[in-house]
């Protein structure tokens, strides 16, 4: 009888307790575009930590947080290859201008950068700094 009652518990403990959810993020029902060249098509992506763990039906899988991306695509970060945009995280350092549209990477430099700069090139970015209240105090990308 006590064996019973233990098997009994033992088994409502499973079935009733609270269980840790697979995954931190799920995102359903996006359109995947991955980047392969091949057509998007619609799947759940399960996050665990920092990486992508899994792509496809996981209508059984739990989550710490749900994303209904139906109607929405779910793709990898955009690289910018010619962003430009080194002064201005220095007005938005979060960036926000080019992570709302999903860039992730941005190769700078092409044209103008922001160092090496002498005091010529300052002076020409005059009116931008004042309008922006920002002081350039470097001089090379070791400062």
């Amino acid at each position: 009888m006590f064996k019973s009652v233990l098997i009994c518990i033992f088994l409502w403990l499973i079935l009733f307790m609270p269980q840790q959810p697979q995954y931190d993020l799920l995102i359903r029902n996006g359109r995947i575009v991955d980047g392969s060249g091949r057509a998007g098509y619609v799947a759940d992506v399960a996050i665990k930590g920092d990486r992508i763990v899994s792509i496809g039906k996981l209508s059984q899988a739990t989550a710490a947080r749900t994303i209904d991306a139906q109607g929405l695509v779910v793709a990898p970060g955009f690289i910018d290859m010619l962003g430009q945009s080194e002064t201005y995280l220095l007005i938005d350092p979060r960036a926000m201008s080019k992570v709302m549209m999903g860039v992730t990477t941005e190769i700078t430099g092409e044209g103008e950068s922001i160092a090496p700069i002498n005091e010529r090139q300052i002076k020409e970015q005059e009116d931008f700094l004042r309008r922006f209240n920002l002081t350039i105090d470097w001089r090379s990308l070791d400062e």
